[in-house]
């Protein structure tokens, strides 16, 4: 049933979360992995992790391509209040500027979240705010496509990596508390410290 959250909640205080996006090296084995972290998931990325706590997407069009994914159990979140009420997902506000200035880093403010221009960037926002502790990132390649390929007619869209990956560089400092570790298979993303999910888990 839709909802609007005007304040986010601290859904996993303290919590080690898995942020799961759909890049091409993402693999279900990976996936299974985390089944028992919270975890959100970015778009096509809860068909490799249909257990995920959290279902984030932008986009209308996504939403309505998938029919509101009738079969996830589990919280579904977007910014588009279209979607939002169409489907009855959770409804958040997403900022990318502030008097025309470009929004840096992530949002402490638990009213939004920044934008980052791209799903995978506001799901990691949303962990942020939902109080995680240490913060996986898997599938966040920032190169090539998804792991199942390119998206189909309408939904494909430019990748505008090179602005995706300098906007993540101004999230570290301002994040001393929270460890994130990027434990993508294959990432053009730099700016955190690199591991294998076997190490950290």
């Amino acid at each position: 049933m839709f909802e609007e959250w005007r304040s986010i909640p601290r859904l996993f205080e303290g919590e080690t979360v898995a942020c799961i996006a759909s890049g091409a090296s993402l693999t279900r084995e990976d996936c299974e992995l985390c089944g028992k972290l919270k975890t959100i998931v970015v778009n096509d990325a809860y068909r490799l992790a249909p257990f995920a706590h959290v279902l984030y997407a932008a986009d209308l069009d996504w939403w309505r391509h998938h029919n509101g994914v009738p079969e996830f159990d589990g919280l579904k979140v977007t910014h588009d209040p279209r979607a939002a009420k169409r489907y009855g997902l959770k409804h958040i506000t997403v900022r990318s500027s502030n008097g025309g200035a470009e929004l840096k880093g992530v949002s402490l403010d638990p009213a939004y979240v920044h934008s980052g221009g791209n799903s995978g960037f506001q799901a990691f926002n949303l962990a942020v705010l939902f109080g995680a502790r240490r913060i996986l990132l898997l599938g966040y390649d920032m190169q090539g496509t998804h792991f199942f390929g390119e998206h189909p007619g309408a939904l494909r869209k430019t990748q505008d990596y090179a602005n995706w990956i300098r906007r993540f560089g101004t999230v570290p400092a301002m994040l001393p508390n929270v460890e994130i570790l990027n434990c993508t298979r294959a990432t053009a993303l730099k700016c955190f410290p690199q591991a294998t999910l076997e190490a950290v888990l």
